[in-house]
């Protein structure tokens, strides 16, 4: 529960998939690829990071360039996504300052065990796919604006 999360009773470990990280915030138990990373708060705080926050509404306004356009980004990387997805974990927690030794989240294990599952070579077949669907979501859309 909330309380037991805020009071530390329950601790969430770093290596522990939250469900924000699924689309539509679900988890299939038969298919663990399924939505992984793929969910709509990590879509907007992609664009809202890399692309421009204007960019999360799909109506440009920004008058200056993104963080893609910035840095020549020309795909999405596995660490850009592990890193959204920290900080996405971060925002949803009640903490008022990011550090990677934070007992109560454990940002730097989370961090790393998302690379981690996208540097496994046993899993290569659906971080390509991910990654591919990653491309023609964000960094593509934004390539067009």
């Amino acid at each position: 529960t909330k309380h037991s999360l805020k009071s530390s009773e329950t601790v969430v470990y770093g290596n522990q998939w939250l469900i924000f990280l699924y689309v539509g915030y679900e988890y299939d138990p038969e298919d663990p690829w399924k939505g992984l990373l793929r969910s709509e708060i990590l879509i907007c705080g992609f664009k809202h990071v890399f692309t421009s926050p204007s960019s999360v509404d799909n109506e440009p306004k920004a008058m200056c360039s993104g963080n893609t356009y910035l840095h020549s980004m020309k795909s999405v990387t596995k660490g850009s996504l592990a890193y959204i997805a920290t900080q996405i974990w971060f925002l949803l927690t009640s903490l008022s300052v990011f550090s990677c030794t934070d007992s109560v989240t454990d940002l730097e294990n989370f961090y790393h065990s998302i690379l981690n599952l996208l540097e496994d070579p046993d899993e290569s077949e659906e971080v390509v796919d991910l990654m591919m669907w990653w491309m023609w979501s964000v960094i593509h859309l934004a390539i067009l604006l």
